[in-house]
């Protein structure tokens, strides 16, 4: 609450042009959001940007790149581009610590980081754990 009432304090006194980012919108006090006067939300990419941006983070300077079905990928995971941007430079790092043929990215490569992408997203439902007791 004190850090609240600091920024909110500071808004009212800023002279300027502040950008602000955020991805937890939902957690924002309504008392932030009447302090900005234009606001933009950035919904995830659909297939077809999902698409563009795989092209984008796997250019043909990438030893196998060209064999790659960005299609696929973008119809498998919902990633935004910071998470495609993430899932190659993972995929690029491992292929590129092998040696000989084996140094060309594939398939199997961007879908393991892919797959690590998804468990390890903050936003994802969480799962119990624990014991399961049953009395038989």
């Amino acid at each position: 609450n004190t850090l609240q009432n600091l920024f909110l304090e500071a808004f009212e006194h800023l002279k300027g042009v502040m950008i602000a980012t955020t991805n937890i919108r939902e957690n924002l006090d309504p008392a932030f959001s009447r302090r900005f006067n234009l606001k933009i939300e950035f919904p995830l990419p659909e297939y077809h940007e999902r698409i563009h941006l795989w092209k984008l983070h796997l250019p043909k300077t990438i030893p196998g790149s060209g064999n790659i079905d960005v299609h696929s990928l973008a119809r498998s995971y919902s990633f935004t581009g910071g998470q495609i941007n993430i899932v190659v430079k993972n995929a690029a790092t491992e292929t590129a610590g092998r040696k000989g043929k084996l140094q060309k990215l594939t398939q199997v490569d961007l879908i393991k980081y892919s797959e690590i992408e998804m468990l390890s997203m903050f936003d994802r439902k969480k799962t119990k754990m624990g014991f399961k007791y049953e009395n038989k």
